[in-house]
């Protein structure tokens, strides 16, 4: 699953909190959350608190997409 993010503006502790929860139950069922168009804001928020290999992120859709697919 890819969900692109150009309209947020700053990732808080409660929408990082439901990406983890989206991506934990995707994983056990096989699948993968990429996100796209992050703001240099909300890639600085993932990378302070360590969580920019949980939640992988891509500079536009079709890398995410790209992505997704090579995980399968």
């Amino acid at each position: 699953m890819v969900i692109e993010c150009e309209d947020i503006t700053h990732l808080d502790s409660p929408l990082i909190g439901q990406l983890i929860s989206l991506q934990k139950h995707l994983a056990r069922r096989g699948g993968t959350l990429r996100l796209s168009g992050l703001s240099p804001a909300s890639q600085d928020a993932l990378r302070i608190s360590r969580l920019d290999t949980v939640l992988p992120h891509f500079d536009n859709r079709a890398c995410a997409v790209r992505a997704v697919r090579v995980d399968k």
